[in-house]
């Protein structure tokens, strides 16, 4: 008979938008705030990143997730007993039981874009089932790009698990552009 088990992320993850620009618009935004949003009033000239939402410039990269940090935990419970418990920094993956699967992601283009969206919450909470818990039948998936680290996928047995209820507050909005070193 199969047993209900839940899994929870909470903590620290990112929301992050990457995309290829031309050299003139690397020039003239380097030195000066971008905002998140076009106003419809704002005269839409050449140098403009976007359309309408700094998400919208994402053709090298666009996703959302927990971030792989030492404050993002991951919590199993069985009828509300932990029964696994691990903090997702570097530090904590050294000894870890937990399989990882690790995607980096470079980017090629001289020019680009780069914005992130910091938010704190749960970003994960969801239910599986299983005869038992297996540690050997965890498998989380994340990316890298540009220093930053998101779980992109969980799954157990094979199966990819829904996040679930996912309910975060945005804390920060960082928006740049930046040149290939």
């Amino acid at each position: 008979m199969n047993k209900i088990y839940k899994l929870t992320i909470f903590g620290t993850g990112f929301e992050i938008s990457v995309g290829e620009i031309e050299k003139s618009k690397f020039e003239y935004w380097k030195d000066k705030e971008i905002t998140s949003e076009i106003d419809d009033n704002e005269k839409k000239d050449k140098f403009n990143l976007f359309e309408h939402h700094w998400t919208d410039l994402n053709d090298i990269y666009h996703d959302n997730g927990p971030g792989m940090l030492e404050n993002t935990k991951l919590e199993i419970k069985k009828d509300d007993r932990i029964i696994l418990e691990s903090y997702l920094g570097k530090d904590d993956l050294i000894n870890s039981k937990i399989k990882f699967k690790k995607h980096q992601i470079k980017i090629e283009s001289d020019y680009y874009f780069l914005g992130y969206q910091h938010d704190k919450g749960t970003f994960y909470k969801t239910e599986f089932e299983a005869q038992s818990f297996d540690i050997n039948k965890l498998m989380i998936s994340y990316e890298t790009i540009a220093d930053f680290s998101i779980i992109i996928d969980i799954e157990y047995d094979g199966e990819s698990l829904d996040k679930g209820d996912y309910s975060t507050t945005t804390k920060e909005i960082s928006l740049n552009v930046n040149q290939k070193d």
